[in-house]
């Protein structure tokens, strides 16, 4: 288990993703063969971040998954927590609105096996406002804690993914606005 870990500049060693160097490791698998790093990358205004899995000997992308913002290692390396953010144009933006609006954006954790890359389970995130940025499973696995940040405050959210059973929040595990309980 990890967290995020920017780098002072983004790492050319790297191979590029969406025409970027990354510049934060997410997670490292346990085996130590592959990692996860995140890339910034600005797309209609909006700064996103994108991550992706890359070999740690061949410096290479690995895996590139779509729309994902973060993602983790869990189960000891054989599944994956990831979190996707998918774009529908609402059309009912007003005019004078130049970028996408955040309710224009829907966000899922899903479970997927490694390394497959197959769904095991997928669900629909809600939190208050801003833009996931971090996912990382507690110690023992049982609840999975994604971030969320918005110009001035951030929070973090807690879901139980269950095997065979849809995840579900955790009622009164919420936190934001640097840490102090949500109401």
């Amino acid at each position: 288990m990890m967290t995020l870990d920017f780098f002072r500049q983004p790492d050319s060693e790297w191979e590029s993703f969406l025409g970027e160097y990354p510049c934060a490791l997410i997670d490292i698998h346990p085996s130590g063969e592959h990692v996860a790093m995140q890339v910034v990358q600005i797309d209609e205004g909006v700064t996103k971040e994108r991550a992706a899995i890359w070999n740690t000997a061949s410096r290479r992308l690995f895996v590139i998954p779509e729309n994902t913002n973060a993602l983790c290692w869990i189960e000891r390396g054989t599944e994956i927590l990831m979190l996707e953010e998918l774009y529908r144009n609402a059309h009912t933006r007003p005019p004078h609105f130049v970028t996408p609006i955040q309710s224009e954006y829907q966000h899922f954790l899903r479970r997927l096996s490694w390394p497959a890359m197959e769904t095991i389970e997928k669900i629909e995130v809600k939190f208050p406002m801003g833009w996931l940025i971090d996912v990382t499973p507690s110690p023992s696995g049982e609840i999975a804690c994604f971030v969320w940040q918005d110009q001035c405050e951030a929070g973090i959210e807690y879901m139980a993914p269950h095997k065979n059973l849809c995840m579900i929040s955790i009622a009164g595990m919420r936190f934001s606005h640097f840490g102090l309980p949500a109401e």
